[in-house]
């Protein structure tokens, strides 16, 4: 009996702190409103706003945008227009081939095949350069490589 009764008292205290939790203060000025609730833990200061546009012109908007189908009616998505291009279907498929045949098409999981670089220098002289930036970092202390 007694948990019970702490139980309904700790669901009343926690119902009544979330309900003020995300109360607006009713200050009548914006600025002290403002205040009002960024220190009330209401992080989300009232923007008033003011339209340019009549009740007429909004709704006539609207019926040009369910006409035009440029707006979601519904389960309709909205009707976008096609994409233009300057390609011809042909050109769109020799430039697949090409890359398909570079390995720059994946397949499902594959990474695409990146083409290794093309190095002129030969094993002695990576080799040799590997040894003069050693060299190099140990004499001016920079031990990061």
């Amino acid at each position: 009996m007694k948990s019970t009764i702490t139980k309904i008292i700790a669901t009343t205290i926690l119902a009544a702190a979330s309900v003020s939790a995300f109360a607006q203060t009713q200050s009548t000025a914006s600025a002290e409103r403002d205040w009002d609730n960024m220190h009330s833990r209401n992080q989300y200061p009232i923007v008033p706003f003011k339209s340019t546009k009549t009740r007429a012109e909004v709704k006539a908007e609207l019926i040009a945008a369910e006409k035009a189908g440029t707006i979601a009616n519904g389960d309709n998505y909205p009707i976008l227009p096609a994409p233009t291009t300057h390609k011809t279907r042909a050109e769109v498929r020799a430039e697949l081939v090409a890359a398909q045949r570079e390995g720059l098409i994946t397949n499902g999981d594959d990474y695409p095949i990146l083409k290794q670089p093309v190095s002129h220098k030969t094993r002695a002289e990576v080799e040799s350069d590997v040894a003069s930036a050693q060299h190099a970092a140990m004499i001016s202390g920079d031990h990061s490589q």
